[in-house]
């Protein structure tokens, strides 16, 4: 289990082809882990995890490219993450539907097999999609629905319009 985890920490990284690049890697870089649970403290504690600043709450602003922001971020956030040059390691855990919402220990982390995995996110600017039908501005800045690989309207269905209602019958 060591050496799976040697590249996420202030340790000689293998080298080994294939192998992960490390957590840290620039001296100047700032390593922020993002939590108020105090299980993850413990947990990180226990690993050997190295922070520079630990944080309730994430002001993405700060990120300088090369920083490493470690933590259950929400998917937005993670992503500008990213977006400023960050490396964003999720503290990713196998939680069974009867631990959620408790606040768990650093032993149940580790029960849950807490690991650190790196996410690279980038936001896609589209507009809001819905069951693979898209929003497009049209004629007047109406919002309209047209099919994403097709780029057509959907078909309109005048039959529901038409037939009465059972109160109207």
């Amino acid at each position: 289990m060591q050496d799976a985890h040697a590249p996420l920490f202030r340790s000689p990284v293998p080298s080994q082809p294939g192998a992960r690049r490390p957590l840290y890697g620039s001296p100047a870089m700032t390593v922020r882990f993002v939590t108020r649970h105090p299980g993850a403290i413990e947990w990180a504690a226990r690993q050997g995890l190295q922070v520079d600043r630990r944080l309730a709450h994430l002001d993405p602003t700060a990120i300088q490219p090369g920083d490493v922001v470690i933590g259950i971020l929400p998917v937005n956030l993670a992503a500008e993450v990213c977006a400023r040059g960050g490396r964003y390691f999720n503290l990713s855990i196998d939680l069974p539907e009867s631990a959620r919402g408790l606040e768990l220990s650093a032993d149940d982390l580790d029960a849950f097999g807490a690991r650190l995995e790196e996410f690279a996110l980038q936001a896609i600017p589209v507009a809001p999609i819905c069951c693979g039908w898209v929003f497009v501005c049209g004629v007047g800045e109406q919002w309209q629905w047209r099919n994403r690989k097709t780029q057509t309207f959907p078909p309109v269905s005048y039959t529901h319009l038409t037939l009465p209602t059972n109160r109207e019958v």
